[in-house]
């Protein structure tokens, strides 16, 4: 029996992997920046190798096929993975809780300006990228689906 599954920042990660999108954590986006998104998605049929870059199988397989030195090596550069992948963003925006900070690093003008300035640097390089928040982060399967054009058959 399949149960409906809450979805937050701790399982995103479990979640998108058991529905077949390959899923990098903290993924620099970015080689002159510091930047990191905190997941790059790409689609069931494509792979990320350890080079930061994306394959679909057809190509990870040939690569073997020919002897590539490390596994999952491939030659593909960051316009292709902003193509083919989607940035997701978990703003951290949380109520305060005893004993701690009463706000966090996203609620400073300083620290929202630096995001501001990490959002405007994917666009600039091409990226696609979808932000949550604990309200709204249940939304990111179905906005997943429709960004890359999956329709799953729903039973009832």
């Amino acid at each position: 029996m399949i149960t409906r599954m809450k979805i937050t920042k701790h399982n995103l990660k479990d979640v998108l992997e058991c529905l077949g999108y390959t899923v990098i954590p903290e993924y620099k986006f970015c080689r002159d920046r510091k930047f990191r998104a905190d997941w790059l998605v790409t689609k069931e049929d494509e792979r990320i190798c350890a080079t930061n870059n994306i394959c679909t199988q057809k190509q990870h397989s040939k690569k073997h096929r020919l002897g590539c030195p490390e596994a999952f090596m491939c030659s593909f550069n960051e316009k292709n993975i902003a193509k083919n992948g989607v940035l997701i963003e978990y703003e951290g925006i949380i109520a305060p809780q005893q004993n701690t900070a009463p706000f966090t690093r996203h609620t400073t003008i300083k620290g929202y300006t630096k995001d501001t300035e990490k959002y405007n640097t994917m666009t600039k390089l091409g990226y696609r990228c979808l932000r949550y928040t604990a309200k709204n982060v249940g939304d990111v399967v179905g906005d997943l689906e429709e960004v890359f054009g999956i329709s799953r058959v729903k039973t009832t």
